[in-house]
Parts: structure tokens; sequence; C-alpha cells
């Protein structure tokens, strides 16, 4: 399904429907809107992207250390993208969180989740993209609904993403892979 790395993880196994990618310390995707500091280290497997999708998978992170996660992430350019990321938040429990870069990154945490893994999906439909979860894999959750800037179909990229950004290294299970080229028919329901 992906066959470009941006940025090449300290381990990763791609064995049918399953990927497994292990990030090293001190790896991710975030411009501070404060200071400018950018990093764009984080392992990233992905592919060309065209059009309207909608693209889902489970996550399973290892959380060691806050904002460790598994995330898919849609990159349009270095300072132009979004992701949808099962992460150990600043406050001390998971939950889905999700990053929209236009030029700085913003972040916004979701609610407690306790449990392991994770559904992400993310959809676009012309220049909008909505983000989603789910705990069984048929009921969704919208996490946000945003458009990017003109997004340039020629350099746009979709896929999936292992970060540590404070820690020694985050290792993620990507597998339930689901791909289409049509977009979602209920925005809201992610269906």
């Amino acid at each position: 399904m992906f066959y470009k790395w941006f940025n090449m993880p300290k381990k990763w196994e791609d064995i049918e429907n399953r990927i497994v990618i292990e990030a090293d310390g001190n790896r991710d995707y975030f411009i501070d809107p404060i200071t400018g500091n950018e990093t764009s280290n984080a392992p990233y497997y992905a592919k060309k992207i065209y059009g309207n999708f909608t693209f889902s998978c489970k996550l399973k992170p290892e959380f060691n250390e806050r904002y460790d996660a598994g995330a898919i992430l849609l990159h349009n350019g270095m300072d132009n993208w979004a992701k949808v990321a099962f992460e150990l938040t600043e406050i001390g429990h998971k939950g889905v969180a999700s990053v929209i870069t236009k030029g700085a990154s913003d972040d916004a945490n979701g609610e407690e989740i306790d449990v392991d893994e994770v559904w992400l999906k993310m959809t676009r439909k012309v220049d909008v993209y909505a983000l989603y979860y789910s705990l069984d894999n048929c009921n969704w959750r919208i996490v946000r609904y945003f458009r990017l800037n003109k997004a340039d179909d020629c350099d746009l990229y979709l896929g999936v993403e292992a970060q540590s950004p404070i820690g020694k290294g985050c290792r993620v299970e990507f597998s339930d892979f689901s791909f289409s080229d049509n977009t979602v028919s209920d925005i809201s329901k992610g269906i």
C-alpha cells in the first residue's frame, strides 16, 4: 500500500496487512505556534494520493512517555499537513489528538480513551477533510472537520507515522487497512 519513506525509522516491518514502525526518541511532526520551531523528523510511510479518499486503520502504540503516538498523516509540504493520532497526552491519559498545520501547528486533544488500540480514519471531499476514531471499527466519532491550504495533488501524500517527541522511542503496530477513492457519504458520522 505505502512505498515512500519520509524519515526512515529505527526498525520497521511491512507484512501483509500489518506495518510495525519503531520511532527513535525526539521524533515528531509539529511547528510550534509560539516559537516557530519546526520538527519534521518522525518516520512516516506514505503513498501519493489524488482526489477524494477515505483511509482507516487500527493502531496499537506502546506508550512510554507523553506524546508517544501513532498517527495517520496527510502531508502537502513542510508547513501544510494534518494528522490524527492515538497519543499519550500531556495530562497522562491515552486519547485521540489532532494537529492541523497551516504554517504553524494547532493541537487538540480528545477525551480519555482507556483501551490499547483504536481505529483512526481520514477522509477528503474536494478540499475539505474530516478525522475520526472508533473503538470497534463500526461506530465512528468525528474529531475534526477542516480545510488545509489549497492542496497541490502533485505533492499530496497519505500515510502512517510513529512519534516520540520527548521520549526515547515508540513502537506502533498498524493493521486492518482500508482505502477507498471515495469520500464518506455522511461527514458527521464518518460513514
